[in-house]
């Protein structure tokens, strides 16, 4: 059986936590603007799930969080523009989130594997994993809870979903049966 746990934004998480921003940027304007459109998009991602399967609440909500997931991960790539395209470019800080960014997904699959899952594909989008055949789903939140609670604060890890099998011949190209 195979698990996803979902990291939600994680580079402008780790912006957010850090507060890394641009060293031109002396009022904060770009880290303010990632604080207030991640919190919109983690609200709207939370109404989804809460709202009734198939309504147009849900689809309203997950429109709404992808959106925003655009928007805000958009943030890291105006700090990596390079040649002075944009206001906001600072390689440095891009760095340092990209830095933060490999620690904390390596401390994600280094706690998972130390709870007994096999590691199977992992990026800033989240970790997919196999379990024990004798694991519950509710092993299985648990074990994504213990994780998630290692984190840097802001940076959200989250059981997304379980499935029966993964199918995956090459990186970010596979199948799940659910």
């Amino acid at each position: 059986r195979i698990v996803k746990a979902d990291v939600a934004s994680l580079y402008p998480s780790l912006m957010r936590a850090f507060r890394i921003g641009p060293s031109r940027d002396y009022l904060g304007a770009m880290i303010t603007m990632v604080d207030r459109l991640v919190e919109l998009r983690l609200d709207a991602k939370a109404a989804a799930r809460a709202a009734p399967p198939a309504s147009a609440a849900r689809y309203l909500n997950e429109g709404t969080s992808a959106a925003m997931k655009l928007v805000v991960n958009s943030a890291y790539g105006y700090l990596a523009a390079g040649g002075g395209l944009t206001r906001f470019a600072d390689v440095d800080a891009a760095n340092e989130v990209t830095r933060r960014g490999r620690e904390t997904l390596a401390l994600i699959c280094r706690e998972l594997a130390a709870r007994g899952v096999t590691l199977l594909e992992a990026d800033t989008d989240g970790v997919y994993f196999a379990v024990p055949e004798s694991w519950t789903e509710e092993d299985e939140r648990r074990v994504v809870s213990e994780v998630a609670a290692l984190l840097p604060p802001l940076v959200q890890l989250e059981f997304e979903g379980r499935y029966r099998a993964m199918l995956s011949h090459e990186p970010k190209n596979y199948a799940l049966l659910g």
